[in-house]
């Protein structure tokens, strides 16, 4: 929740191959410090990394020693890290936005043996067209093999 104080909110991304103790490693270095969280959100595809975190910055604190940390642990993690400020009124039109008390999610779940680049591209200009935004992507499937169709099915014989 944002605080009343003055405060820079900093967007926090990394990115790089996957591999256990990531997340830890760069939020052990946060938990020690007094940011506190707006908002985050993890993916990994292909074994692919992304970590994204949105971060309210105390005025009182110098957050160039925590960017410095972060840029070192991150290096050692074989991560990449990138910060980015955010503007004040980004960030209140944002808090607008979850508070509206229209604001409605929607789940739209994709059924078939596979899901092809024509059938996400037509999903995604009906939300765009009905001036949503899509916050999220999950497969909910197992893991597909490579290869077409007929490769797939004979592998499951």
């Amino acid at each position: 929740m944002p605080s009343e104080t003055s405060h820079d909110t900093i967007l926090i991304h990394f990115s790089g191959p996957d591999a256990p103790g990531l997340t830890a490693g760069v939020t052990s270095i946060l938990a020690g410090s007094n940011l506190g969280i707006l908002d985050i959100g993890q993916a990994v595809v292909h074994e692919t990394l992304a970590l994204g975190m949105l971060v309210e910055v105390p005025s009182s604190l110098d957050f160039g020693s925590v960017k410095s940390a972060l840029l070192n642990r991150a290096h050692e993690l074989g991560l990449q890290a990138h910060f980015k400020r955010i503007p004040q009124s980004a960030v209140k039109h944002w808090l607008r936005g979850l508070r509206h008390e229209h604001f409605v999610h929607f789940i739209i779940t994709v059924l078939g043996r596979s899901v092809t680049f024509q059938q996400i591209a037509r999903i995604s200009a009906i939300v765009a067209a009905h001036g949503m935004n899509i916050d999220r992507i999950e497969r909910l499937s197992g893991q597909l093999s490579p290869g077409n169709e007929t490769e797939r099915s004979e592998e499951r014989r």
